[in-house]
C-alpha cells in the first residue's frame, strides 16, 4: 500500500490520453494463442480467469491452486502463466490513494506535492505518526479519483453513447431532469450541453461484523445523465471508511470535494467513437437516511429540536427521551439563506441555532445547496419507517388493547399474502407477517404499495384502513414512471391529511420523525422528480456487494476497494474485447460480471424486441388467424419468453404453477391484457419475419375509487384473442388472486428491489 499511488486523479490538463486499456490491447505477446491451435488468445484467458477471481472472491492463494488446475489440462507449451504474480499486474495502476488520519482528532493529514512520505505530524497535539503505526491503529481510509471512474464508464464501457439529451420540454415528472432543482443548478448548466455531468452523492454506514461495532462507510456516486435502467447498475465509490464508530463528514468528503471542484471548473476529457468530448462534473444532490443527513448538513439528528433536515419545526420531548412532531401546518420552510446565517452564528457563538451546528462540509461546493439537495429517502422514511411502524402498531401484542390492533388476523392476511403471484421485477416472494422481523425494505415498499390495499380491505377497521390508503395511494402516486402535475397535487394533499390524522388515530407518542417527513416527500418530487430516481434502493444494493468483496478480518478495506476496482476495470475491459466470433467469451463474462440474459437461444428484432429460446413451428389458431385478416401466414415460430425493452414476458400457460408470472399488462389506453400466445411470423406482405403478441383483453373495474386507481382491479370480463402492438406495452400486472381475478399495476419498471 502507497500513499503516492494517485494515478487517475483529477486533472484540469488537456493532453489527449490513450485508453487506459492501450498498453494491453496492443500486447503482441497477449495476442498469442494459449497453445498452438487454440482457440483463445492468452488476452480472453487471462481476462476470464481475472474475471471468476473477482466475482468469487479468490484469495491469492485459491488463485495459484485454479492456475495449478489449469495446466493438468493444458499441453506444456502453455503460454498461460503459471503464477499469480502477473494477474495482480495485469490491469495495471488502479487510481486508489490512501489516507492517513490522526487517531486523535481524527483529521485527514494532507500530503503535499509527490515526495513519498513515511510520518505525519498532527497540529491537534503535536505528535509525529509514522505509517506503520497508522496503519497498525486502522487509521487510514481509501479515495478512488471520480474521474478515472469517469472515464472508465464512459469510454472504456462505451456507456458515453447512452447520455442522454434532457432538452425535451414536458408537462411533469417522469425524471430526476424535470425537477425544477436539475433544470436551474447552476444558472442552468446542466441543459446548456448534453455532456455536462451530473452526480447523486450516496452516504452511509453499513456494520461490518455484528458483535465488534466496525462499520463500513461508503461514498457512492450515480451517472444521473445515463438512462434510468443503466444508472444503478454502474455505480461508483469515491471514499471508504471502515473502523470503530463514525467517520467526521469532513475526512470521509474532502478530497471527493476537492476533485469536484476541479472537475466543475475545468471539467475532463474523454473520447466518444473518435471524437473529443469534453465535460464537466457536479454532486447536484445526495441520499442518505436521516441518521447519515445530520453530520452532512452539519445538523443535530432528527430526534433533537430542530431536528429536520427541511423544516425549522422545533418538536417536542416526551418522558424526557422521546422526540415526537405533532402535526403542524404552518411549519417555516428552511432555506440556504437562513442555514448559512444559522451556521455563522453557531461556529461564533459555540452551540447549534435552529438546529444548525455549523457549516457543512458540502457547502464548500459552490452550487450547492445544503437544503434541497438532500434527497427524500423513501427506502428508510416510509418502507423501513412508516410502514413498518404501522405494522408494528397493528400486530405487535403490547397493542392488543388498541382499537387499531388486528394481531389475530395474521393467519388470515399470511393465508392472502401465499396465493400472491408477483412478476420478475419483484426478487423477494412474499413472507408471512410471522416472519416480518426479517423482512427487507422492499417488503415494506411491495406491502405498501401493492399487497396493502388488497389485504388489509375488511380486516382493519373502516377508519385505520382508510387512513392507512392515504399513504398507499399517495406513495404510490409519486413512485410512478410519469406524474402529472395534478397527481402531484393530490398525492401531497393525501400526505397532508395522513399526517394530520395520524395523532388523531395512532396518539401523540406515535408521532415519530418518519411521520414528520411525510409533509417533505411531495415537495422532493417537484424539485427531484419520481421518488424511484434517487431512492436507496440502488445504493443498498452495491453496499451488500461491497460487504460480499472480502475474506476473513484483516485489511477487509483493503480487499474491497481492490476487488472493487478489479471488477469495474474488467467490465470495461471487457467491452473492449466483445467481437461477433468470441459469443462464448461474451456470454461467460455476462455471467461472471453481470447485464447479460441467460439463454442458450434467442432471436432478436428491431425495436428492443428478443424472443427467448428456440421457437417451435405452430399453426395460428382460428381466433389468431381471423385478428391478423391483413396477412396471410406462410410460417410462424412459436415461443413462451419475451423479452421487450428490457423487460421479461412470459405467456399465461407458462409455467402455471409458479409464484411469478409476467403474462398481465397494461397497455396505452388504460388497457389490460393476458398474454396468450407470442410468435415470429413470415407473410406474404412481408419480407422479414415480424414479432406479434397475442393476449385476451380484459374488462376491469377499480376497487379505489381515487387518483390512484391502478393499485387494485378486479378483472370481470375476458374478451376475444387480439394482436397486441408490443410498443403499447406501459405497465406490468402481479395477481394478487386468481378466483375472482384481483390485480395491481406496478407504478414504474424501473424501481427494482
Amino acid at each position: 500500500m502507497s500513499d503516492s499511488d494517485t494515478s487517475g486523479g483529477s486533472s484540469s490538463s488537456e493532453e489527449e490520453e490513450p485508453s487506459r486499456f492501450y498498453n494491453i490491447l496492443s500486447d503482441p505477446k497477449l495476442q498469442e494463442k494459449i497453445y498452438p491451435g487454440s482457440n483463445v488468445t492468452q488476452l480472453l484467458a487471462m481476462v476470464v480467469i481475472s474475471s471468476f477471481a473477482a466475482k468469487f472472491g479468490l484469495t491469492n492463494e485459491a488463485l495459484q491452486a485454479l492456475l495449478d488446475i489449469l495446466k493438468l489440462f493444458l499441453p506444456a507449451n502453455s503460454h498461460l502463466p503459471k503464477t499469480t504474480y502477473f494477474f495482480k499486474k495485469f490491469l495495471g495502476p488502479s487510481g486508489i490513494k490512501v489516507k492517513y488520519y490522526c487517531p486523535e482528532c481524527k483529521v485527514g493529514f494532507k500530503k503535499e506535492g509527490d515526495d513519498v512520505v513515511y510520518s505525519f505530524k498532527c497540529s491537534c497535539n503535536e505528535t509525529i505518526y509514522s505509517i506503520t503505526e497508522l496503519l497498525s491503529a486502522n487509521c487510514y481510509m481509501f479515495i478512488m479519483a471520480v474521474k478515472y471512474q469517469l472515464k472508465t464508464l464512459l469510454e472504456d464501457c462505451q456507456l458515453g453513447k447512452f447520455l442522454r439529451n434532457h432538452h425535451k420540454q414536458k408537462l411533469g415528472f417522469s425524471d430526476i431532469s424535470d425537477g425544477h432543482m436539475y433544470k436551474t443548478f447552476g444558472n442552468g448548466k446542466l441543459l446548456a450541453s448534453v455532456f455536462a455531468l451530473s452526480l447523486l452523492m450516496s452516504i452511509d454506514g453499513v456494520p461490518v461484523f455484528n458483535s465488534s461495532g466496525v462499520s463500513m462507510w461508503p461514498v457512492s456516486l450515480l451517472l444521473i445523465e445515463l438512462p434510468p435502467q443503466l444508472r444503478k447498475k454502474h455505480l461508483m465509490v469515491c471514499s471508504l471508511w471502515i473502523g470503530k464508530g463514525k467517520p467526521s463528514m469532513e475526512l470521509l468528503l474532502e478530497d471527493s470535494i476537492h476533485e469536484i471542484l476541479e472537475l466543475s471548473s475545468s471539467g475532463f476529457t474523454w473520447d466518444l467513437k473518435g471524437e473529443k468530448i469534453k465535460s464537466t462534473v457536479d454532486i447536484i444532490a445526495v441520499c442518505a437516511d436521516s441518521v447519515a443527513r445530520a453530520p452532512i448538513q452539519n445538523f443535530i439528528q432528527f430526534n433533537g429540536f430542530f431536528g429536520c433536515s427541511w423544516c425549522e419545526q422545533q418538536g417536542d420531548t416526551l418522558n424526557h427521551n422521546h422526540h415526537v412532531y405533532k402535526f403542524d401546518p404552518n411549519f417555516k420552510m428552511r432555506t440556504k439563506e437562513k442555514v448559512n446565517e444559522y451556521a455563522r452564528r453557531a461556529e461564533r457563538e459555540g452551540y447549534s441555532i435552529m438546529g444548525v451546528n455549523g457549516f457543512s462540509v458540502l457547502s464548500k461546493l459552490p452550487l450547492f445547496n445544503v437544503i434541497d439537495c438532500l434527497v427524500y429517502d423513501v427506502m428508510h422514511a416510509v418502507d423501513l419507517g412508516v410502514m413498518r411502524q404501522l405494522a408494528a402498531l397493528w400486530f405487535n401484542t403490547c397493542n392488543n388493547k388498541n382499537p387499531w390492533y388486528i394481531g389475530l388476523s395474521i393467519r388470515q392476511i399470511d393465508a392472502k399474502l401465499s396465493h400472491i403471484v408477483v412478476t420478475s421485477n419483484i426478487t423477494r416472494l412474499t413472507r408471512g407477517l410471522a416472519d416480518r422481523i426479517h423482512w427487507k425494505a422492499s417488503e415494506w415498499r411491495n406491502l405498501l404499495l401493492l399487497y396493502g390495499p388488497y389485504i388489509f380491505k375488511d380486516i382493519l377497521p373502516a377508519r385505520y384502513y382508510k387512513h392507512f390508503m392515504l399513504l398507499s395511494e399517495a406513495m404510490y402516486i409519486l413512485n410512478q414512471t410519469h406524474i402529472t402535475p395534478m397527481e402531484l397535487y393530490h398525492a401531497k394533499s393525501k400526505l397532508k391529511l395522513f399526517v394530520q390524522q395520524f395523532e388523531e388515530l395512532y396518539g401523540l407518542t406515535n408521532m415519530s420523525f418518519n411521520v414528520h417527513q411525510l409533509l417533505h416527500a411531495g415537495d422532493c418530487v417537484s424539485r427531484w422528480g419520481p421518488l424511484w430516481g434517487y431512492s436507496a434502493y440502488g445504493f443498498e444494493d452495491l453496499y451488500g456487494k461491497l460487504m460480499r468483496m472480502f475474506n476473513g478480518t484483516q485489511k477487509v478495506s483493503n480487499q474491497i476497494v481492490n476487488r472493487f476496482r478489479q471488477l469495474q476495470d474488467l467490465k470495461a475491459l471487457t467491452a473492449h474485447l466483445i467481437d461477433a466470433d468470441e459469443e462464448k467469451f461474451v456470454e461467460i463474462q455476462r455471467k461472471l460480471l453481470g447485464n447479460f440474459v441467460p439463454a442458450k437461444k434467442f432471436l432478436k428484432f428491431d425495436g428492443n424486441v428478443v424472443f427467448i429460446g428456440a421457437g417451435k413451428p405452430h399453426v395460428l389458431s382460428l381466433a389468431e388467424q381471423n385478428s391478423m385478416r391483413n396477412h396471410t401466414i406462410t410460417e410462424a415460430l412459436n415461443f413462451s419468453k419475451i423479452i421487450i425493452s428490457n423487460q421479461l414476458y412470459t405467456v399465461n400457460s407458462y409455467k402455471i404453477r409458479s409464484r411469478r408470472k409476467n403474462c398481465f399488462i397494461m397497455t396505452q389506453g388504460r388497457n389490460l391484457f393476458e398474454l396468450t400466445a407470442f410468435y415470429s411470423i413470415k407473410s406474404t406482405r412481408t419480407v422479414k419475419p415480424f414479432p406479434t403478441l397475442f393476449g385476451l383483453p380484459l374488462t376491469y373495474v377499480s376497487l379505489i375509487s381515487s387518483n390512484a386507481n391502478n393499485q387494485l382491479v378486479s378483472v370481470t370480463q375476458k374478451g376475444n384473442i387480439s394482436v397486441i402492438p408490443f410498443e403499447s406495452i406501459i405497465a406490468k400486472c402481479i395477481i394478487l388472486n386468481s378466483y375472482p381475478l384481483y390485480l395491481s399495476i406496478l407504478p414504474n419498471f424501473l424501481d427494482r428491489d
